[in-house]
């Protein structure tokens, strides 16, 4: 069956009366890729769920990568790989404006990020020897908890960049900020292997729904309703 003009217009009008921010993942994307594809988008999406499983991983993907999907074309897989580096575009004047070094605007920042999430994200914000923002990147793997972050990944976004300065956050989907004994683990290998680097690990923040935790600056917990205080 062709894909109706009846559901073009459904998700158009949807879109337009409540934003993309009210659209599930799915939808939105089949409405984007409706504008790129020949075919079915519907289909199309269908396809890279199936593949991908997550929004964010698809978002993640190469341009090759999406055109083994049944039904992508060059535009379309163009599109989607696009949007992320759009995304960070538009966020650029937010970011470049926010104090990392200070401990409660940062964690306000990460808090913002990724409290919500409903699978573990990481943030990896790379900083000049001033402190301002150069670039981010987020990782996920779809899943629940347990995304793998290695050291030399850590390296590589630094000096690819000319950065000596790193943030890393993760979160705790639906669960509290307080760090686990791996985050601790994790946290005291990352920072002594970028020393040998001459690369500083300035801070890991563990966001939850309570807050976020700054691990390596004070351990100071802000919390939901705006006030940072001591973890004993």
């Amino acid at each position: 069956m062709e894909y109706s003009d009846s559901r073009k217009k459904q998700l158009r009008n949807y879109y337009l009366e409540n934003g993309v921010d009210k659209m599930m993942p799915k939808d939105a994307l089949e409405l984007l890729l409706g504008y790129a594809v020949s075919g079915d988008p519907g289909q199309v999406c269908d396809e890279l769920f199936r593949k991908f499983g997550d929004i964010s991983v698809i978002l993640n993907q190469s341009e090759k990568s999406l055109k083994n999907v049944n039904g992508m074309n060059d535009r379309a897989a163009i599109l989607i790989t696009m949007l992320p580096y759009i995304y960070t575009l538009a966020c650029s004047r937010e970011r470049l404006n926010v104090n990392f070094e200070n401990v409660a605007e940062s964690c306000r920042y990460f808090y913002r990020e990724l409290s919500g999430c409903p699978v573990e994200y990481i943030k990896i914000i790379c900083l000049s020897d001033r402190f301002s923002y150069i670039c981010g990147k987020t990782l996920t793997d779809g899943k629940a908890d347990k995304i793998r972050l290695s050291a030399e990944s850590l390296v590589s976004s630094a000096l690819l960049v000319g950065s000596h300065t790193l943030i890393i956050s993760h979160n705790h989907p639906g669960g509290d900020c307080k760090p686990s004994s791996d985050d601790q683990l994790a946290t005291e290998a990352f920072a002594e292997r970028l020393e040998n680097y001459g690369i500083r690990l300035l801070d890991h923040v563990v966001v939850g729904r309570n807050g976020a935790f700054s691990m390596l600056r004070g351990r100071k917990v802000w919390t939901e309703d705006g006030n940072s205080q001591d973890v004993k």
